[in-house]
């Protein structure tokens, strides 16, 4: 009985830890909060001051849509520099970046979608040989795809534009 009770403890103690570790972690990062991460400092001192981050956390956007953003915000206010500029379109495309799966090299795939090279190059592969994906769901056809992750980043995924 007593080694019950023991075991019953250890069991509470553990789901505490796992919990509060959890917690933890969901309240370092909230919705519309940016991902911590390099350019993070230099979006919060260039952009900062005339937006508040959920405006870019709450955006998809391609390399194209990123960069023209940039550059127009650059040329109304005058406080980027071009270095300042990468670092901002960089940091943009890693956490908040959008990729067209129908004209993307494999390259753009690992960097926005952020699966290993050798799918993106399968994605690659069999969009030349069977032709452009309409839905997310065509994905699931391309051989070594793990598909699962496809799905946890779909929001990073467009079949049209840019």
């Amino acid at each position: 009985m007593k080694a019950l009770r023991t075991l019953t403890a250890a069991a509470m103690m553990l789901t505490w830890v796992a919990t509060a570790h959890t917690s933890t972690a969901a309240r370092s990062q909230k919705p519309g909060e940016l991902p911590p991460g390099d350019g993070r400092d230099t979006v919060v001192t260039i952009c900062g001051d005339c937006h508040a981050p959920e405006q870019m956390a709450n955006s998809r956007r391609t390399r194209v849509e990123w960069n023209t953003l940039i550059e127009d915000m650059a040329a109304r206010n005058n406080v980027a520099s071009d270095e300042e500029k990468k670092i901002i379109l960089a940091y943009a495309i890693r956490n908040f970046g959008k990729v067209n799966v129908n004209t993307a090299s494999a390259d753009e795939i690992v960097e926005i979608v952020q699966v290993p090279a050798v799918q993106a190059a399968a994605i690659v592969d069999y969009r030349k040989k069977s032709g452009e994906f309409k839905t997310l769901d065509d994905l699931r056809n391309v051989p070594g795809l793990d598909f699962a992750k496809i799905q946890e980043r779909k929001d990073r995924i467009g079949f049209s534009g840019p």
